[in-house]
């Protein structure tokens, strides 16, 4: 087996060998740029630490017993694991066992098992990796042709591990020679040409005090309705993001080599001076703290959490998830195949909406006869067609989220609500 896998390339890096027909994890490498070392292996589960791209992480593939009791040493191996690293953690293969009465058809569901499995992972803080394809990965046909299927095969990480590969997926793959589907863990994506990038409002504008000024500067200079006023204030954000502003992220690793070398020089110098500095650091470093985790909290659009508790690594998750849950990996296209192809995917999307939108099959206007339908009253025709007051704009405002999707101009209601001072009484 070894010199069949040498044939290809591969080399082995942990091996737990089968026994008879049962079992088995072959742990293989093809990139000796990265160092790998076994940390742990036992009949079900292998763990390696993974060095190298300037990135260490730990990734453990499993192979979960079919009897359920074997399963426990399982779950215990993978606690352990949980409580002795500290670095970001993956977690993938054939775990036999599934989560919900959605992973499986065609079979039974034992919820005691499943709560047991669920724990397990939470316990170790584990979560499912964004995941595209086919939703079982497990197929088997008993008497009579009928077939269970169940998502039996999974990948989970920790957030460290998400962090470090914002950008990671699964695809499930078809099965060819098994009766599972082969997993393909995708930790970057394949590059799109993007166009121009839209304009976003950025939050953390409002709490530098000269934007209001120079919000205010662009909208009163323009008499030609509130679309070109936009416009202007677009243009203007943009411009004092660039010289005034500057990019957060930057400016926080700046702040900390300044504190940095400021504390290391009191260290040996008792100066006021570098004592007042320091003050003034950490004030200037909480403002950007307070603007980075406003930063992630728009993006992450996640109201059922308050802004202000330094929350901004859970955010900064939230964000990634979002993303990668709305994100397009692959269609079934119109010749029923699978595409992960970013140039067929966008004449897909093209075709299928052109087909939706632009049919000029001729549509019958009465085509559902002299049927009596309920019609408004004149005094409530009356009312809607009344001019609508301000006193109304100010309420709907107020009753909007402040963080919600931004509207095709880049803004969100926050920017009507704090900035231009629209809501309220």
């Amino acid at each position: 087996m070894k010199e069949f896998w040498g044939r290809l390339g591969y080399y082995p890096v942990g091996i737990v060998d089968a026994v008879g027909h049962k079992g088995g994890i072959w742990f293989l490498s093809t990139n000796l740029k990265f160092s790998c070392k076994i940390l742990w292996a036992m009949n079900q589960c292998v763990t390696l630490e993974i060095d190298g791209g300037g990135r260490r992480w730990i990734c453990s593939a499993v192979y979960g017993s079919p009897q359920a009791t074997n399963r426990v040493e399982l779950w215990s191996h993978l606690l352990d694991i949980g409580l002795c690293i500290q670095d970001p953690w993956v977690v993938v293969g054939d775990f036999n066992d599934i989560l919900s009465v959605h992973e499986v058809k065609g079979g039974n569901f034992y919820s005691n098992r499943s709560s047991i499995f669920a724990s397990t992972l939470d316990s170790c803080g584990l979560f499912y990796l964004t995941t595209s394809g086919r939703r079982f990965t497990w197929f088997c046909k008993i008497q009579r042709n009928k077939e269970i299927v169940k998502r039996l095969d999974r990948a989970c990480c920790t957030t460290e591990w998400r962090l470090l590969f914002p950008e990671a997926f699964v695809e499930v793959l078809s099965r060819s020679h098994s009766d599972h589907c082969p997993l393909l863990i995708r930790c970057q994506e394949v590059p799109i040409k993007k166009g121009n990038q839209p304009f976003r409002f950025q939050a953390a504008w409002a709490t530098h005090p000269d934007y209001k000024a120079i919000v205010q500067k662009s909208w009163d200079s323009t008499d030609f309705g509130i679309h070109r006023k936009l416009l202007g204030v677009q243009k203007a954000s943009l411009e004092f993001n660039s010289t005034v502003f500057g990019n957060i992220f930057i400016k926080k690793r700046e702040l900390e080599g300044y504190l940095n070398r400021i504390q290391r020089k009191m260290e040996a110098d008792d100066d006021p001076i570098l004592k007042h500095k320091e003050e003034e650091l950490r004030a200037e470093y909480n403002i950007v703290l307070a603007q980075e985790e406003l930063l992630w909290y728009q993006k992450s659009r996640d109201q059922w959490v308050r802004y202000g508790d330094r929350n901004t690594s859970f955010f900064h998750m939230q964000t990634i998830l979002r993303r990668k849950s709305n994100k397009v990996h692959g269609l079934l296209v119109s010749d029923g195949s699978w595409s992960n192809d970013p140039e067929v995917l966008q004449m897909e999307v093209v075709h299928f909406f052109k087909n939706i939108f632009c049919s000029t099959e001729p549509v019958e206007v009465n085509c559902m006869g002299e049927i009596p339908m309920p019609s408004l009253s004149q005094d409530a025709c009356d009312n809607l067609s009344k001019p609508v007051t301000m006193l109304e704009v100010k309420k709907a405002l107020d009753n909007m989220s402040s963080f919600k999707a931004p509207g095709p101009d880049g803004f969100q209601v926050f920017f009507l609500q704090g900035i231009l001072g629209c809501g309220g009484s």
